[in-house]
């Protein structure tokens, strides 16, 4: 089978971490297949050369990368357009030498809704993967509610992320038949669970400390300016813990990250680790006591799974589709997005909880990255024989 993947959601020298899960399954895909990558960039702010592939073990998927232009707010109408006539040329020069049996295309809008009718143009059949954002915003805008739907609508199957994601496309218009949805999986042998003190003492934290921590991109949806709010809150409150809070991650909110620090004097009790490899995240996991996700919108977090699979329990706002895996009281506790105080209630709740570990074992189990990756060649398998 030889698979070509598109979508802007793929590592880069300039983003290292930028999509990597569709770059995990895509490794795993080539265990039994052939891919390649076309991912496209807008062009901006200004003009700059294109990305390069920064990952030697990415080099495999010879990704080319592609400017396209793009014009913020205004331009629902007519960027998948320009992104389509980027990717053109290459998209035409694969099919005459890589000669793919299937389109794999992630990222709704505008990724998905340009390439269909370049897949059409040469016949391939098309896979279509939804992450969290290219739904929850996107179907918020007439125009790409429109647009979403129909191009969907010549895709074999839409793949999404959590089963509400699969809800909000089918209440736009998406056939249910074409969606399924199939959770990411977790890379076992980088998070599983480990001696808390021991690691703590490598990485030079405190052993007598309560730790939490955030993993994630500095923007809006993802509110780490909440977490720091509930942190302050619990700091005025709660006697007898010594909390701290590791937070993972870069983005353009980082300077508003930074004056909040300071605002809220937290300076001495916040420590911003900037971007994490998987395996530095997955020590911090075992560390900590509690993860915690103030996001304001998310498909089915990787981040959730992980710290499942290292045995980490979780407070969450309740959106997306965290609350189809956060099920059990024993694993965390959901709160309701952008309360901060309910935020600071739950945290002083679980860092009085003993926890299970082996049942955050057996229920990361469910999100094996075998499990995923056999249903996803199953699609696409049955995506080539259907066509």
């Amino acid at each position: 089978m030889k698979i070509l993947f598109h979508s802007n959601l793929f590592p880069d020298d300039r983003e290292v971490y930028r999509g990597q899960d569709n770059a995990n399954l895509l490794h795993r895909l080539a265990e039994s297949a052939e891919v390649r990558v076309i991912s496209p960039r807008p062009l901006l702010p200004f003009r700059t050369p294109p990305p390069v592939c920064a990952r030697e073990q990415d080099a495999r998927f010879k990704p080319i990368f592609r400017h396209f232009r793009y014009i913020p707010k205004v331009g629902s109408s007519v960027n998948h357009h320009l992104l389509r006539a980027a990717v053109r040329k290459p998209f035409e020069d694969l099919v005459s030498t890589f000669q793919p049996d299937v389109l794999l295309a992630s990222w709704a809008y505008p990724d998905t809704c340009a390439v269909v009718p370049i897949a059409q143009e040469f016949g391939l059949p098309i896979v279509a993967i939804t992450q969290g954002s290219d739904v929850h915003i996107h179907l918020r805008m007439p125009l790409r509610r429109r647009l979403i739907p129909k191009a969907f609508a010549h895709c074999y199957k839409v793949i999404t992320r959590s089963a509400q994601l699969a809800q909000l496309l089918e209440d736009a218009g998406v056939s249910r038949e074409k969606l399924q949805p199939v959770y990411n999986g977790v890379d076992t042998r980088v998070f599983y669970p480990g001696n808390t003190e021991a690691i703590r003492q490598t990485l030079g934290l405190s052993v007598s400390s309560r730790y939490l921590l955030f993993v994630g991109n500095y923007y809006p949806v993802k509110n780490p300016v909440l977490l720091l709010q509930a942190v302050a809150k619990l700091r005025q409150t709660v006697s007898g813990y010594d909390i701290k809070l590791l937070m993972v991650g870069e983005g353009p909110l980082k300077d508003k990250v930074e004056s909040t620090l300071r605002k809220l004097g937290l300076t001495d009790i916040v420590t911003l680790l900037g971007r994490q490899s998987s395996a530095q995240v997955a020590d911090l996991m075992r560390a900590v006591d509690l993860l915690c996700i103030p996001s304001i919108n998310e498909g089915l977090p990787n981040v959730l799974l992980e710290a499942f699979s290292c045995g980490l329990q979780v407070v969450s706002t309740d959106v997306g589709g965290i609350k189809e895996v956060l099920k059990d009281s024993s694993l965390g506790q959901l709160v309701p997005a952008g309360d901060s105080d309910r935020m600071a209630q739950a945290i002083q709740d679980r860092l009085s909880y003993a926890t299970d570990k082996e049942l955050f074992l057996k229920h990361a189990e469910t999100f094996s990255w075998q499990r995923t990756v056999v249903t996803y060649r199953s699609i696409l398998e049955s995506a080539i024989l259907s066509h």
